[in-house]
């Protein structure tokens, strides 16, 4: 696994994805931008519920959401069934994460006794549709090689979790926040931020937004926000000086040339993405 998310394939060939590049890919699908907004959380929403039934870490539901959401930028929903799909990228992210016990005919065996979602009132109920019934071993590892080749087999997934603790820790909110930080951050895997923001931008969108609901936005947070514009405390700048250091992925390598445009406003671009996808 790569030690630094500077020099990993997550930031130098997907966080190369533009929001224009994601747009575009959404328009192909055919479906108005709420309907494809309800559809991203739905399938994101079954692939949460299936790694919770399955009994797996957050980190790699995460993981797989992630895969899911990559794939669609070149694939069609009508094309490669959201399901099938799904439950490749549940069992591709479990190999990731190193979780062993998570094998195909465990998967399909119980998905087709336990239907997660069922099927949900929608004019596109044909994408809706739950687990396919007939579905094989032998097709759901077929899905596997589909989203191997549509993800490029690019499967280290940063999302600075660790560093997520660690900033919660250095902001000094309270424990009430605290807990709503990991609700929020657990939040963005409806919304397309973790294709267009690094892991560092979101943690700290998470954090705003968590102080921001608790109403807990003080002098003394609204002063930490206010230092990251300093390079002394740039989280971003500062890994890519210190890779192991706190506030951003972990993992060793050399000093980066300084980040373009301002850290807050792309924080604010991801709570504004959380604050529609909560709206639907």
């Amino acid at each position: 696994m790569a030690g630094n998310y500077w020099e990993s394939t997550h930031y130098k060939v997907w966080m190369k994805v533009t929001k224009e590049e994601v747009e575009k890919a959404n328009i192909k699908q055919g479906y108005s931008p709420t309907e494809l907004m309800r559809l991203k959380i739905y399938w994101a929403h079954w692939i949460s519920v299936l790694g919770q039934s399955l009994n797996i870490r957050q980190r790699v539901t995460l993981t797989a959401v992630v895969f899911f959401k990559r794939f669609y930028l070149t694939k069609s929903f009508r094309e490669f069934h959201p399901a099938l799909v799904g439950a490749a990228c549940v069992l591709l992210a479990a190999k990731t994460e190193e979780i062993g016990d998570v094998r195909p005919e465990r998967v399909l065996k119980h998905l087709q006794q336990k239907p997660l979602l069922g099927r949900m009132s929608s004019s596109r109920s044909d994408i809706m549709a739950k687990f396919p019934s007939k579905c094989t071993v032998a097709q759901l590892t077929e899905y596997e090689y589909f989203v191997l080749e549509g993800i490029r087999c690019d499967l280290i997934i940063y999302h600075g979790l660790d560093e997520l603790q660690e900033m919660v820790v250095d902001s000094r909110i309270n424990e009430d926040c605290r807990a709503a930080v990991w609700f929020i951050r657990s939040d963005t895997k409806y919304t397309d931020v973790c294709l267009l923001y690094h892991p560092h931008i979101i943690n700290i969108a998470c954090i705003y937004l968590a102080a921001f609901y608790k109403e807990r936005i003080d002098e003394k947070l609204t002063e930490w926000f206010e230092n990251l514009h300093s390079p002394s405390v740039n989280h971003s700048e500062r890994d890519r000086r210190n890779p192991g250091g706190r506030g951003g992925p972990s993992g060793g390598g050399n000093e980066k040339e300084p980040e373009e445009g301002d850290i807050l406003v792309k924080v604010g671009k991801v709570v504004q993405a959380m604050l529609e996808m909560y709206d639907q």
